[in-house]
């Protein structure tokens, strides 16, 4: 088990990934750091060349920034379960494994552990996308135990501690934010649920209007606030069974910002691609820019065929 490290000097997060293995390789969802091609029982399997997924990161050795090659492979179907094999060359240690899944997607998850693993020794050292001490591989969050609700109440810890730095880094955002909306906004309490949805439109008109001016005379904080209630107001309009049909009235509204975020929320719909299209050749600013940037998102996402488009099938090598 040469690609395992040991426990000296290892954080907890190296420590829950090397457990996790351990646990692991005594089940048939097995991780191993043996290398594929000297599994003798399974050398028989045809297993893809090309690799599903690379990355490329650095390592600084103390004298120079090497390469490091990460790849993974497409997990294979062999005796009941599934096989993910990975490398990492460049390190004084490249690592070599594969892991097994009951199916296809446990088997390249515990891949990535392994991933991971391979490269804890020299963590502090490797960087990607210039961030030092990252590969950018994110931990699994993983319970040892067959109980769902531990599992979950674990995923909610790490998913606080993890929005802990932003919601700090936000925070005196948010209170500049609510402090504007207090002072320039007497309706901001307003229960929208006892509002009719034409009274919520009105309110919607009247908010783009004020929005508008705001913006124009470079009150950019009041601006702000009134953009935050559009948004509240749709949100509020989205609650309503007539949600669809009072959006594709609204494109047809006389206020460009209002046929803009109408258009938007309906998406790739026929009547939202047409309104878009007459916003960006009307040529009303900003809402002409914004909406060409969003068709030209609906572009870009169009022009390669989509897999979800094609036959269904298990996506596996047949051995």
């Amino acid at each position: 088990m040469g690609g395992l490290v040991g426990f000296t000097g290892r954080s907890i997060v190296e420590l829950t990934d090397l457990v996790f293995i351990l646990i692991n390789q005594a089940r048939k969802t097995s991780l191993s750091t043996e290398p594929f091609s000297n599994r003798a029982n399974i050398r028989h399997m045809e297993v893809p060349i090309e690799p599903l997924a690379e990355r490329h990161l650095k390592w600084n050795d103390g004298n120079e920034e090497r390469d490091i090659l990460v790849r993974l492979w497409k997990p294979v179907q062999y005796d009941g379960h599934y096989v993910c094999d990975f490398a990492v060359d460049g390190l004084p240690t490249p690592g070599r494994g594969h892991a097994g899944g009951e199916d296809s997607l446990q088997a390249l998850i515990l891949a990535l552990s392994g991933i991971r693993n391979s490269l804890a020794p020299y963590r502090d050292d490797i960087s990607w996308l210039g961030m030092v001490g990252s590969h950018g591989i994110p931990m699994g969050v993983k319970s040892f135990t067959n109980d769902p609700q531990g599992e979950r109440r674990l995923e909610q810890l790490v998913e606080s501690e993890a929005s802990r730095p932003l919601e700090e880094l936000v925070a005196p955002k948010k209170e500049r934010i609510a402090n504007w909306r207090a002072q320039y906004d007497p309706s901001l309490n307003d229960d929208l649920t006892q509002c009719s949805t034409e009274d919520i439109v009105q309110r919607l008109r009247a908010a783009a209007v004020t929005e508008r001016e705001h913006r124009a005379a470079g009150n950019d904080d009041i601006s702000c606030v009134f953009g935050l209630k559009r948004i509240d107001l749709f949100s509020a309009l989205r609650e309503r069974p007539d949600y669809l049909e009072t959006l594709e009235a609204l494109t047809a509204d006389t206020d460009p910002a209002i046929r803009l975020h109408a258009a938007q929320r309906l998406q790739e719909s026929p009547i939202g691609i047409a309104t878009l299209q007459r916003l960006r050749d009307d040529d009303i600013e900003p809402e002409a820019s914004e909406a060409r940037n969003t068709l030209q998102v609906y572009q870009r996402a169009n022009a390669r065929p989509k897999p979800w488009d094609e036959p269904p099938t298990d996506g596996m090598i047949n051995h």
